[in-house]
C-alpha cells in the first residue's frame, strides 16, 4: 500500500491505529511512524526456521532466517510485542502445534481471525490453543492492498502500546469478516510489482 492510502484510512477513520508489519523489512513503517505518529506501530513479519513471526512496537529490523526461541528473543530484547500470524496454515508458513507450544511462555498474541485466511484458516484451534494457554488473541485483515483493509479489526478502547496491548486485546470486539475474493490476489500483483519496477 501507498503512504497516501494510509493517510485516507486514517482521515476517514477506517482504522484509528494501523500495525505495518512488511516481510523482513521496517523502512516503510518507520517512514509512516514519523508523519503519523502514534497511530502506526512498527512491526516485522519475520521469517523464522519455523514459520512466520510478527514483531510489534519494534525500533530496529529483525533479520530472518533464525530459530523461533531466537527471533522471539530479539523481538522482546527490543521492548517488542511477539505477535503469530496465521498459525496452523501450511501453505503461507504458519507456525504449527509443536513448535507453538515449546514457546507458549514467550508468545505475546497469537492470532484467531486472518481475513485472507478463507479456505485455509484455522480460527477454531488458534482460539482453542490461546484460551488453553491465556493468550491474548487479535483479528486482523493481513491486508496487502487497500482493498482488503477494514474486513477485520480489533477494537480496543484505548490506543495501544508495547505495555497495555494484551490486557487491551483480551477485552476486545472482534470484527470477523474475509476480505472480499479480489484481494487475495494482491500479494501476487505486488510480487510482480516489485519485479518489475524494483528487480526483486
Amino acid at each position: 500500500m501507498k503512504k497516501e492510502e494510509y493517510r485516507r484510512l486514517l482521515k476517514e477513520g477506517v482504522l484509528d491505529f494501523v500495525a505495518i508489519t512488511d516481510h523482513n523489512e521496517i523502512s516503510f513503517a518507520k517512514s509512516l511512524k514519523k508523519e503519523f505518529g502514534e497511530k502506526i506501530i512498527i512491526g516485522e513479519e519475520i521469517k523464522s526456521f519455523d514459520g512466520e513471526i510478527i514483531g510489534l512496537f519494534l525500533q530496529k529490523r529483525i533479520e530472518p532466517n533464525m530459530s523461533s526461541a531466537k527471533t522471539i528473543d530479539e523481538i522482546h530484547m527490543q521492548g517488542g510485542i511477539s505477535y503469530i500470524p496465521h498459525p496452523f496454515e501450511k501453505s503461507r508458513s504458519g507456525m504449527q502445534k509443536r513448535d507453538l507450544e515449546k514457546l507458549v511462555s514467550e508468545i505475546d498474541i497469537i492470532e484467531s481471525f486472518n481475513a485472507r485466511g478463507i479456505f485455509r484458516g484455522k480460527p477454531g484451534m488458534a482460539n482453542e490453543f490461546a484460551k488453553r494457554y491465556n493468550i491474548a488473541t487479535v483479528s486482523s485483515s493481513d491486508a496487502h492492498c487497500i482493498f482488503g483493509v477494514g474486513s477485520a479489526f480489533t477494537i480496543v478502547n484505548a490506543f495501544p502500546d508495547e505495555k497495555n496491548i494484551k490486557n487491551l486485546l483480551k477485552k476486545g470486539l472482534f470484527q470477523k469478516k474475509y476480505a472480499v475474493w479480489y484481494s487475495l490476489l494482491c500479494p501476487f500483483f505486488n510480487k510482480i510489482k516489485n519485479k518489475i519496477i524494483l528487480g526483486v
